[in-house]
């Protein structure tokens, strides 16, 4: 199954708890945000004060230098947090 990535519907807001959004996601039920999908991240776990997000870094992520740049690991906290 192809992982579908696009903004959420208007109506999840009204319709649905943080958290049960949160939870359609995983599941496949709602898409995965488009910055998933750019920063090469995932939501694989959702429950009361929890989120947990997993990414791994590549090439896409270097900054000059050739280290993972700050903004990534920034994204992923903005992400959970």
């Amino acid at each position: 199954m192809s992982r579908v990535f696009a903004p959420l519907p208007a109506h999840v807001f009204d319709e649905m708890s943080g958290l049960a959004a949160l939870e359609a996601m995983i599941s496949g039920q709602l898409p995965a945000p488009p910055i998933a999908d750019l920063l090469g991240f995932s939501l694989v776990e959702a429950y009361p004060g929890r989120a947990v997000f997993k990414g791994e870094a590549d090439a896409r992520t270097l900054n000059p230098a050739g280290t993972v740049h700050g903004g990534w690991a920034a994204t992923l906290l903005d992400s959970a947090l």
